[in-house]
């Protein structure tokens, strides 16, 4: 009996290709019906366990963005006053943006879901091409358990339908290499690598990082092919290269309004002036030690049997994986996400570490791999989906509501709001989509400008008495913090008669500036109405 049942494990279905095979498709049968299911599902994980708040750059460099292209109204960081951030992400946004504003249904559910939606539909694209790369690259029974892992990773889950830049750049990858001619598989072809090669160039073009990963793969297949090295790089990876850089200078010089090289600029700030460690300076082994586990969670064992058990020649990824999270050492600011273009692959390898662990091991001990691997991993994902970090995000659907709702809706020039708390805490105007007066604390890097964040931690009474005055000038209709900040300026919110009107949680795990609810404090007319 239970040799039966190891034998239907190892040829087991995903549930995608299983409800593929019941809609009449599969995975490895009808394109439509596997594609539709992923999407189906990408969009019900971006609805509804994505609507946490991650960091800032899902919105500020991307919504925000896309936004004020097309509604002349937005907030753009000083990054886009200095050159350092491409158009081409933003731009996918604001080609939606622009539908819905052409079909007058630029309604607020439709500017806050759609672009989710949109990134999903992308990422449920890359989950079907990653199951043809695990294929090509292993073989079926492994593919379809990698892609059991990737649907199933909670950094999948959380980050790939998100509108982050390193979301779609992680898309981009996953196909380019889904086409890549690997040398066992097939001989190799000028006209095979066209593809690969754009879709490459593209993700290089959402983050110039994304050429960590391409230039060793370039390079090892240049130097696998050496007697035609010369022909692929003149004829096939110049020439694209070449067009992609003009086609990125011309699209942000456009853009911006001013000549302008993004990737120059990105390599001087992140790498050279290593600005970036601003916003967090972490140690040399940060990625190695902290970083790869938030990514992996419990797919680093079935990770690390699939590596050991592979062909030396299918270890390739690994090691330029490694050489990716080595290069991203280097740089002083890290965070996992900075990662995520290696999810795929680690998931790839996953899968083929299950089906080794079923061909090779005893029954409870390759089911207990599964179990151990899977049901963290989506328990983490709804927890950090659709419960951590939520105030941030549910305050901007209250705020909205309240500019809709009398006083303000007859007066709206009077709704006004200050976020009082560590900058790009919230969303901003792609959520609220009303051209209403919203401020928060700035934090440009000190060689740019002071921000404002730290004048105003440093002694938050007298920051906001001289913001405003004694005579409360221009005090806004409402003003947001975290409750940690709440007993620093409740005098002055006395003073300013000012009065609490709601609360939302936001974390379990309350940190620094950060608290576990987010306030709103409001003037008296709201308070009462």
């Amino acid at each position: 009996m239970f040799s039966s049942l190891k034998k239907s494990l190892i040829r087991a279905c995903s549930p995608i290709d299983c409800l593929a095979q019941m809609t009449g498709g599969s995975i490895s049968g009808k394109f439509p019906s596997a594609l539709f299911l992923l999407v189906f599902y990408r969009v019900l994980t971006a609805v509804f366990l994505s609507g946490t708040y991650f960091v800032p750059d899902e919105y500020w460099q991307s919504l925000e963005v896309a936004h004020k292209l097309v509604f002349g109204y937005g907030y753009l960081t000083w990054e886009w006053r200095e050159g350092i951030r491409g158009y081409f992400q933003p731009l996918v946004f604001a080609s939606l943006y622009k539908l819905l504003s052409w079909t007058h249904l630029d309604y607020p559910w439709f500017i806050i879901v759609g672009p989710r939606v949109l990134q999903a539909c992308i990422t449920a694209w890359s989950d079907y091409r990653l199951y043809w790369l695990a294929t090509g690259y292993f073989s079926p029974d492994s593919a379809i358990w990698a892609l059991v892992c990737q649907l199933c990773s909670w950094t999948s889950i959380y980050c790939l339908s998100r509108t982050l830049s390193n979301s779609l750049e992680t898309a981009l990858c996953t196909i380019a290499l889904s086409y890549w001619p690997w040398p066992w598989l097939k001989r190799l072809d000028h006209g095979t690598l066209y593809r690969p090669l754009v879709f490459a160039a593209l993700s290089c073009l959402t983050r110039p990082t994304a050429a960590l990963l391409w230039t060793p793969l370039v390079l090892h297949l240049l130097i696998s092919n050496f007697r035609q090295a010369l022909r692929i790089l003149i004829k096939v990876v110049l020439p694209i290269g070449v067009v992609s850089l003009v086609f990125s200078a011309g699209l942000d010089s456009l853009c911006y309004g001013r000549p302008v090289f993004i990737q120059w600029n990105f390599l001087l700030f992140n790498f050279l002036s290593d600005l970036g460690s601003f916003y967090g300076a972490n140690p040399w082994h940060w990625y190695l030690t902290a970083g790869l586990p938030m990514l992996l969670g419990t797919s680093a064992l079935p990770m690390a049997i699939g590596i050991y058990a592979c062909r030396s020649e299918q270890k390739l990824l690994a090691v330029i994986g490694l050489l990716v999270v080595l290069a991203n050492s280097l740089v002083t600011h890290k965070e996992f996400r900075f990662l995520l273009p290696l999810l795929p692959l680690a998931s790839m390898y996953a899968g083929h570490g299950v089906r080794y662990a079923l061909r090779r091991w005893q029954l409870p001990v390759a089911v207990s791999i599964v179990v151990a691997t899977v049901v963290p991993q989506v328990i983490a994902a709804f927890y950090f989906g659709a419960v951590h970090q939520s105030g941030t995000v549910s305050v901007m659907h209250y705020l909205r509501t309240a500019a809709s709702t009398p006083p303000y809706s007859s007066q709206p020039s009077k709704f006004s709001v200050f976020f009082l708390m560590p900058c790009h805490s919230t969303p901003f105007y792609s959520h609220l989509h009303r051209n209403s007066t919203l401020n928060f604390l700035t934090c440009p890097p000190s060689n740019v400008d002071l921000g404002e964040d730290r004048l105003f931690y440093r002694n938050p009474m007298a920051w906001l008495t001289q913001r405003f005055g004694d005579d409360l000038k221009d005090v806004p209709s409402h003003i947001v913090l975290f409750d940690v900040l709440e007993g620093d300026i409740r005098k002055w919110l006395q003073w300013a008669k000012f009065r609490s009107c709601a609360e939302h949680f936001h974390s379990h795990f309350p940190e620094g500036r950060v608290g576990s609810k987010v306030l709103v404090y409001c003037q008296p007319d709201m308070a009462n109405g």
